[in-house]
């Protein structure tokens, strides 16, 4: 992908030419990680001033931003002119369901679970993408997929029972979570099925467009209008807000297809789930979250098992002398 555009525009990117590009990927990919981590815990913290909606317009203008400073506007609307009919349909079910049913899902859900359980929930996606991997792309189920979906099932029901000190069930908030990880991964399906030949950006900015349309036609129904939420903020959390906007989804996109462009695929698919570990630290110690031991067991086998996928199908991809596997992040 082309950014130089931005890259011009932040100090740590520029003169690239006196650096190993290896190098400013690792940097990339490491801001990318550290900003990513702030995402799920600043989240928590709005959903006490803005609703599920709104969220999803602070989120998806964010990365609309991002995408057309990066490529530009007309490029991206010339782009999208050019798309096959076959690929609209696709394209509308892949926004609807990542743009904004499945963000709906997690805003809603933070407003009643802790950041730390919906960061460890989100970790879910994995079997859902194995689920639909199998079921509708028709892709083989490995002995190495079964053993390392188990182990992220394990870590699924240690934090939903609380250390196995409850009975089975699951709050409202938790499987609302598990629910937008459902929706997220049906998304990826669909993109890696039927959009596969149809650049990210492109995905990205009409993911952005569908989304605000939503925002823009729903607010009318509603008894609060986000320029109401907006102003009734309390002024510590303008800090916050301009915070989510610029490194949760911004930065942590921008810094992420900068990595993209410099690391190995397998790479960055291996390293993603580490997100996840300074998500729940920042929830500890920023939102004074509790961590108990079975989050910490559950956070290992979740990622664990994240991490044994992505390198068993490295390995198999190596064996049958095929490209790496294809890696996706909201």
């Amino acid at each position: 992908m082309n950014t130089q555009r931005i890259t011009r525009m932040l100090p740590c990117f520029r003169r690239e030419s006196r650096v190993k590009v290896e190098t400013v990927g690792w940097i990339s990919f490491a801001l990318s990680l550290m900003t990513g981590a702030t995402s799920t815990p600043l989240a928590k913290e709005l959903t006490t001033a803005f609703s599920p909606l709104s969220m999803v317009f602070l989120t998806e203008f964010s990365v609309l931003c991002f995408t057309v400073l990066s490529f530009g506007f007309l490029p991206l609307l010339h782009g999208l002119l050019r798309l096959r009919r076959k690929h609209m349909l696709p394209l509308v079910v892949f926004s609807v369901a990542n743009g904004v049913i499945a963000p709906m899902f997690m805003f809603n859900g933070l407003k009643t679970t802790s950041a730390v359980n919906a960061e460890l929930f989100a970790r879910s996606q994995t079997l859902f993408l194995l689920l639909f991997a199998v079921v509708f792309l028709k892709e083989v189920l490995r002995k190495e997929h079964v053993f390392a979906a188990g182990i992220v099932i394990a870590g699924v029901t240690l934090i939903a029972l609380q250390g196995f000190a409850l009975d089975v069930s699951l709050n409202h908030g938790d499987g609302l979570i598990i629910l937008a990880a459902s929706m997220y991964a049906t998304g990826i399906s669909v993109l890696k099925k039927y959009l596969h030949d149809v650049h990210p950006e492109l995905s990205l900015f009409f993911r952005g467009v569908v989304a605000l349309t939503f925002f823009f036609v729903s607010s009318p129904f509603l008894n609060h209008t986000f320029v109401q939420e907006f102003s009734s903020v309390p002024n510590t959390l303008f800090s916050v807000v301009m915070a989510y906007g610029f490194l949760s989804c911004f930065l942590s996109v921008f810094c992420f297809y900068e990595a993209v462009e410099r690391l190995e695929a397998h790479t960055i698919s291996v390293g993603l789930p580490l997100m996840s570990i300074g998500s729940i630290v920042m929830a500890n110690v920023y939102l004074g979250e509790t961590l108990t031991w079975y989050h910490i067991t559950g956070a290992v086998l979740l990622i664990s098992g994240t991490i044994g996928m992505q390198i068993a199908d490295r390995v198999h991809n190596a064996k049958m002398h095929l490209p790496p596997s294809h890696y996706q992040r909201h």
